[in-house]
């Protein structure tokens, strides 16, 4: 209502001075006509002010009390999944080796010396014959049909294997004498010989074919015993053999001389100072039939066969091939040979060993 009746004077106001601006300017401004304007505006209505309202109070907010989380339990990890792929292998590095300084091969095992002059041996070990003393050192090995020996630094010798025949009858083979000292040893089948330091030589366990019976009366520089028979050298290098004969293994040539001398099992070879082979004996597979014209620095026989080293090194073998056994490795260039039953195992000049041949008890399987 108010607002209605302010708008109204407002609008009379208005025309009230539309009207007087239509007249002329000097009547407008006399008095008469000021007194009228200014009656018209008093006789308005004055409009009563618009009341203000009065502002609703804002309640002032009441602080809620902070809510303490309650902690959550710790959860127990659960373990990751075990993977099923298969890992890939590292590769494993080629162990060195084993060196070497001596080798002796036997019907069916075969015993080294490494540098320190521990014994190793490897192949059949039925009889304990692969199973050397621990913690001795020798400085010469001879390896047997079942029994090994050995020399130690002061020469008294070290046997192991068996004592007995095929018949488990005694012969003492692997019982050296006690007391003695040698200066070198050889295994044979089921005997051994030795040579003392001043050469007389001895030989104990099987005589059954008088291998056990060396000349007392002769001095030598070397000695091989066989299977069963056993040869020696001379100081002047002439051969002296004794026991099983039927094969004439164990008649050398009268006339010959020899720097080193290898009994086989019935054949029997050996090198003239030139290095020129001789052999003799039974020679059904060739074993007694060297390569002509060739030169070696060592020889080894074996059963059937014999093996060789040129000057250079290389291996030369002949006999029966049936297993390999005489069929060396000829890219090879070794320093030491031994030949035995139906294989050969051999140095290379870092003392590293290989064999060939026959592999029925791993003998071809050097650690």
């Amino acid at each position: 209502m108010h607002f209605r009746n302010a708008s109204i004077a407002i609008l009379a106001v208005i025309l009230l001075v539309s009207a007087l601006a239509c007249e002329d300017v000097e009547t407008a401004g006399t008095p008469d006509t000021q007194a009228t304007i200014a009656a018209t505006i008093e006789a308005m209505p004055t409009a009563a002010p618009t009341p203000v309202p009065t502002p609703t109070p804002i309640p002032e907010p009441v602080a809620t009390p902070l809510h303490t989380p309650t902690r959550a339990p710790t959860e127990t990890p659960s373990p990751l999944p075990t993977s099923t792929s298969t890992p890939i292998p590292l590769p494993t590095a080629t162990p060195e080796p084993t060196r070497f300084t001596s080798i002796s091969s036997s019907s069916n095992h075969t015993c080294a010396l490494r540098a320190d002059g521990s014994p190793v041996c490897w192949g059949s070990n039925w009889e304990g014959q692969a199973s050397p003393p621990s913690g001795e050192r020798f400085t010469v090995i001879s390896s047997g049909d079942w029994h090994t020996c050995a020399l130690r630094a002061n020469g008294s010798p070290v046997c192991w294997g068996s004592n007995l025949s095929f018949d488990h009858s005694y012969l003492g083979q692997a019982s050296p004498s006690t007391g003695e000292r040698f200066a070198t040893i050889s295994s044979g089948s089921r005997h051994t010989c030795a040579l003392r330091s001043d050469g007389s030589p001895i030989c104990w366990g099987s005589n059954s074919e008088g291998e056990s019976l060396p000349p007392t009366d002769e001095r030598f520089t070397t000695i091989s015993s066989g299977s069963r028979h056993a040869c020696a050298l001379r100081v002047d290098g002439s051969p002296v053999c004794w026991g099983w004969n039927r094969e004439g293994q164990a008649s050398p040539p009268t006339d010959e001389m020899f720097t080193s001398i290898s009994s086989g099992r019935d054949h029997t070879c050996a090198l003239r100072a030139d290095g020129s082979p001789v052999c003799w004996g039974d020679d059904f597979a060739g074993m007694a039939s060297p390569p002509q014209g060739e030169k070696f620095t060592s020889i080894s026989s074996g059963l059937t066969h014999t093996c060789a080293l040129r000057t250079d090194g290389s291996p030369v073998c002949w006999g029966s091939d049936s297993y390999g056994q005489a069929s060396p490795p000829l890219q090879e260039r070794l320093t030491t040979i031994s030949s035995d039953l139906t294989y050969t195992c051999a140095l290379r000049a870092d003392g590293s060993p290989v064999c060939w041949g026959r592999d029925a008890f791993d003998q071809l399987s050097p650690p």
